[in-house]
């Protein structure tokens, strides 16, 4: 993270799932389910109306994974939004989600409770993807861009102008210049390795759990 440096979204909602990557909390998991989360996409938009104040009128890009369980509320407040939906491999998600939430809770519990860290954000994201499902048939056609991973993994200098043209946002030679230093990982940094079963979890657990949105990613991945 970098004090000028672009963020995830979700950060600045009042409540999200953040709290969850800290520690283990059922109550405010529970009431998390629960919660009308409309109020919170209005204090969103509000905190980047402030931040634009005075600057020129531009697009707001705003990226974070947990949107996907809340797209009905998003659209309440930005019904003017194009969503754009990554794809990729349910079990190389949840892993990798995982050891950053072991990360996460490395600085607040001692011992983690390894196996109960993948039970709990195996539900999380797999309701999440379910709820996201759900709103999709709610989203004109126009508003929605399915974009498989490699689109922005392993093929970005043909998978980033298509994303651009499929939003109506305009590639140019100064975009293709900069992709290379974009893409690139950090100087310095180690890959991300993980691993389900460290967690206490398979990937007939997570395909199980992922059914019906794997049924979804085999459709767009479809040429």
């Amino acid at each position: 993270m970098t004090a000028e440096g672009p963020e995830e979204c979700t950060f600045l909602l009042p409540h999200a799932l953040v709290p969850l990557s800290q520690a283990r909390i059922p109550a405010y998991q529970a009431w998390h389910y629960e919660r009308d989360f409309v109020p919170d996409y209005r204090y969103l938009k509000q905190v980047y109306q402030v931040l634009q104040y005075g600057r020129p009128r531009r697009r707001w890009v705003l990226k974070s994974p947990m949107h996907t369980e809340n797209l009905d509320a998003l659209r309440t407040v930005f019904p003017d939004a194009t969503l754009v939906w990554t794809h990729r491999d349910p079990a190389t998600v949840v892993a990798s989600f995982c050891s950053l939430v072991e990360q996460g809770m490395n600085g607040t519990l001692a011992p983690v409770d390894l196996h109960a860290l993948g039970a709990t954000w195996l539900e999380l994201l797999s309701r999440s993807a379910q709820r996201g499902i759900a709103s999709r048939a709610a989203i004109p056609r126009e508003a929605l861009v399915d974009v498989p991973y490699s689109w922005l993994g392993s093929e970005p200098a043909t998978g980033a102008p298509r994303l651009y043209e499929a939003i109506g946002a305009r590639w140019t030679d100064a975009d293709a210049t900069r992709l290379a230093e974009t893409a690139a990982r950090p100087k310095g940094a180690r890959p991300h390795r993980y691993d389900l079963s460290r967690y206490g979890l398979t990937r007939a657990d997570v395909e199980s759990a992922f059914a019906d949105y794997n049924a979804l990613r085999a459709e767009v991945d479809r040429p």
